[in-house]
């Protein structure tokens, strides 16, 4: 039986760690022994992992609490009224120590004695620099970014160490190849997967919300994502403006949480949307929302290769969704979905090609099936077999 670990920052409600349940999900537990390490408490979806994957969660965040850090930080406080070059200089070694502290004291804390047969960074981040003190046989890193500078001081470093780096998507990947053409050798594509038996069993768990919404015969969008600048919720409260503006009668929620939601409340507010836009936060289970939507629409910036667009697929909606680099590889470049440009303008454009077409609306709809499901899992689990088995 082989040993598999993964590296992620937290497990809370993202797309990288639905794609990683996914893939723990497919793994043999007759073959691998997993284990999972999450470098914060953040751990709202451990939940939904299979049983047999084993868990470590890094609870210890007092690194500026080590007396060097300490030090560190008395020695700039007690230079800043002399010498601000100093200073600075206490300030940066504080950091430097931190930053190693955070890679090298889990390290050495949970895997000192450890071996694996293949360490994976499922992020780009600390766990990158971390993995590689791992013993393992194997190291690889995933890539999820559409990014190509994403937390570049780290990649630079890593990259040339790790013996696969792994793109979670065609565009991703020719990113990659374009941005580090020396690991031309090392870069593979390896798309996510998506269960949807799971995900049709779970859009009939219908909320009294989801209910009211269908019987007052109100148009209905939904937005599923992180509230985070590069998912584009500013140009989603833009696009109902300008569609309530245009008369149009509907109601869109808006499915997610993060450090923009103050601002996204601000500008509902500030255009008067607070009965047609519902922010509900962080949703476990999204799937009723977005099965119930007459068209999902997904307004991002960045996207390597969005979950939520290929969930919205799985359940049958018309999509209009950004021309962001995921956005156009998951819709085969306006094949399963409408692409628009990177505007509040282009998206109400879109959603009312929709509504003013319903035939056009119907020939994107319910194009997924059973079979398509089954073809999609067989080939991600011999993929992922074929990649630990190197």
């Amino acid at each position: 039986m082989k040993r598999i670990l993964f590296l992620t920052t937290q497990f809370n409600h993202g797309g990288v760690e639905r794609s990683l349940i996914e893939v723990c999900k497919v793994l043999d537990p007759a073959k691998y022994d997993i284990t999972l390490f999450l470098r914060n408490d953040k751990t709202e979806l451990i939940g939904l992992l299979p049983d047999y994957v084993k868990v470590i969660v890094n609870r210890d965040g007092h690194y500026y609490r080590k007396p060097k850090a300490i030090l560190y930080k008395a020695a700039s406080v007690l230079w800043r009224p002399f010498s601000a070059k100093r200073s600075e200089a206490c300030e940066k070694k504080l950091a430097a120590f931190v930053y190693r502290q955070k890679i090298e004291n889990p390290a050495k804390r949970f895997f000192a004695h450890e071996k694996f047969d293949v360490v994976v960074s499922y992020t780009v981040h600390l766990c990158t620099e971390m993995a590689l003190l791992i013993n393992g046989a194997r190291h690889y890193v995933f890539f999820h970014s559409e990014e190509a500078d994403f937390h570049q001081d780290i990649t630079s470093r890593a990259f040339p160490n790790y013996d696969k780096i792994v793109a979670v998507g065609p565009g991703v990947e020719i990113l990659l190849r374009e941005a580090f053409p020396q690991f031309n050798n090392k870069i593979i594509q390896l798309c996510n997967y998506i269960d949807a038996p799971k995900i049709w069993a779970l859009a009939k768990d219908i909320p009294q919300d989801v209910s009211d919404a269908k019987s007052s015969g109100r148009l209905m969008f939904a937005t599923s994502a992180r509230m985070v600048a590069e998912k584009g919720y500013d140009l989603a409260v833009g696009a109902a403006k300008i569609l309530r503006d245009h008369g149009i009668d509907f109601q869109w929620f808006f499915l997610g949480d993060g450090d923009q939601r103050p601002a996204v409340e601000k500008l509902v507010a500030q255009y008067g949307l607070e009965n047609i836009i519902h922010l509900k936060g962080f949703v476990k289970n999204p799937y009723p929302y977005m099965s119930a939507c007459d068209i999902y629409v997904h307004p991002a910036h960045l996207e390597a290769q969005p979950l939520a667009i290929m969930e919205a697929l799985v359940l049958g909606k018309a999509i209009v969704s950004t021309d962001s680099l995921g956005g156009k590889a998951v819709l085969n470049y306006g094949e399963k979905g409408l692409l628009v440009s990177q505007d509040a303008q282009s998206i109400a454009e879109g959603v009312l090609r929709f509504i003013r077409d319903p035939d056009l609306k119907a020939s994107f709809e319910n194009r997924y099936t059973p079979e398509d499901n089954l073809k999609e899992k067989k080939e991600y689990a011999e993929k992922w077999d074929a990649l630990l088995s190197e």
